[in-house]
């Protein structure tokens, strides 16, 4: 989005807004704003008379419209197109990034990863069994976690900064 296009702002209080927004949802447009700029464009067109708020037989009242209409335009679609910018720097490093799996793996596969034992030296860490399942640390972590909550045979263990985890030795 490279257009040179200005910025626009508008109070509206919360019902009307949303009416508005149920509005334009209603009749296909792409949001309060494309119904917005639609109306604006019929309006200048000839196509309208009146306003949503006045009669139809009342004269219009356009000096509440601001000057600088086009310079706040332009501001709001700055400010798109830094947030487009920002969300495709995001995209390239993710799709860049080794990241592998995204989603969290399923417990059955986290659990059969943990060795038997009974004690911090028999665990393992979560990024060895993130290794073995080719997936994030993150996503390990958070089924460990979820994991021992839900079942008393997950034990883990911190010794000298370095968290491990087993499943409860039960013969």
């Amino acid at each position: 989005m490279s257009r040179k296009d200005a910025t626009f702002t508008m109070r509206l209080d919360a019902e009307r807004k949303e009416q508005w927004t149920e509005l334009a949802e209603e009749s296909g447009f792409d949001g309060l704003s494309d119904l917005v700029r639609f109306t604006l464009s019929q309006f200048e067109q000839g196509n309208l008379s009146g306003s949503v708020d006045t009669p139809s037989n009342s004269a219009v009242d356009i000096s509440a419209i601001p000057d600088d209409l086009e310079n706040r335009l332009k501001r709001i679609e700055s400010k798109i197109d830094g947030v487009d910018n920002s969300v495709d720097v995001v995209k390239n490093e993710v799709t860049s990034a080794d990241l592998g799996n995204l989603t969290a793996p399923a417990r059955d596969a986290v659990i059969s990863q943990l060795p038997a034992g009974e004690s911090w030296s028999d665990g393992v860490p979560a990024d060895v069994i993130a290794q073995d399942l080719g997936t994030r640390i993150g996503a390990v972590e958070q089924t460990l976690e979820r994991s021992e909550a839900e079942l008393s045979i997950i034990k883990r263990e911190k010794q000298n900064g370095e968290l491990r985890y087993w499943k409860a030795d039960t013969q």
